[in-house]
C-alpha cells in the first residue's frame, strides 16, 4: 500500500512539486515484463525531461533493494534525452550512487532500448552524412 500525502503549499515563485509513479519492476521477466518495463522507463524519463526543460529538477527513488529501478530510470534517461551510450550512463550511475547494481532483467531492457535508440538515429546520421557527401561533391 502507498500512503500518498499532499504536498506542501509552494512558495511564490517557485516551482510546484509533482510526483510521478513509474512501475519498473526489476526482476520482470523477458517474456512477460519486458514491454511494460520498457514503456515504465520512457514514462519515467519524460518526466524528467519534462521537469528538467521547465526549469525543475527531479529526484528518482525506488523502494527495490539497492535502488535497482532508480539506477535503471537515470541511466535510461541519460541514454534517451542525453545521448549517452548505455556503457556510459551505466558508469555516471555507478559514479553518483556507489554500490549500485541493476538486476539482470533491467540491464537487459537497457541494452534493448541502446539498440532501439541507435537504429532510431541511424536514419537521421545517414542522411547528415549523404548532406554532408553532397555539399562536399557539389560545391
Amino acid at each position: 500500500a502507498t500512503l500518498q500525502l499532499q504536498p506542501p503549499p509552494v512558495p511564490a515563485g517557485e516551482p510546484a512539486f509533482v510526483a510521478v509513479r513509474c512501475a519498473v519492476e526489476a526482476g520482470a521477466s523477458p517474456a512477460g515484463g519486458g514491454a511494460a518495463v520498457t514503456a515504465a522507463l520512457e514514462a519515467a524519463a519524460a518526466a524528467i525531461a519534462k521537469s528538467k526543460s521547465e526549469g525543475g529538477r527531479a529526484v528518482v527513488l525506488c523502494d527495490s533493494p539497492g535502488g535497482a529501478s532508480a539506477g535503471a530510470i537515470a541511466a535510461y534517461y541519460l541514454m534517451r534525452h542525453c545521448g549517452f551510450p548505455l556503457r556510459r550512463a551505466l558508469d555516471a550511475v555507478a559514479a553518483a550512487k556507489r554500490g549500485q547494481l541493476l538486476s539482470a532483467s533491467l540491464l537487459q531492457r537497457l541494452a534493448e532500448a541502446e539498440a532501439r535508440l541507435a537504429a532510431a538515429a541511424e536514419p537521421e546520421d545517414k542522411m547528415k552524412s549523404r548532406e554532408a557527401d553532397g555539399e562536399a561533391g557539389g560545391g
